[in-house]
């Protein structure tokens, strides 16, 4: 179980550097490929904003469905899960 701990730990690390709020913080793909690989470091992360991210409200042109076509209950634009890169 030990043995893939440090790998767990780094995947974890490269999860949260993509998930921060400020997106000019987020690394491009090819940076998060290099640190999954070890070839670079993952930067040190300070902001855990994503851990209390209140979803905002949809504007009423938006109509999220689940399979049984039943409203979502939560949903989030593609614009606020991926900021510019």
């Amino acid at each position: 179980m030990l043995l893939h701990k440090e790998e767990a730990v780094d995947m974890l690390k490269a999860a949260i550097w993509c998930l921060q709020t400020d997106t000019t913080r987020r690394p491009s793909m090819s940076m998060v490929v290099s640190a999954l690989e070890g070839l670079m470091d993952v930067d040190t992360i300070s902001d855990y904003g994503f851990l209390t991210l209140i979803p905002m409200e949809l504007p009423s042109e938006v109509h999220v469905l689940s399979e049984n076509n039943v409203p979502g209950s939560t949903a989030l634009l593609p614009s606020i899960l991926s900021g510019p890169r």
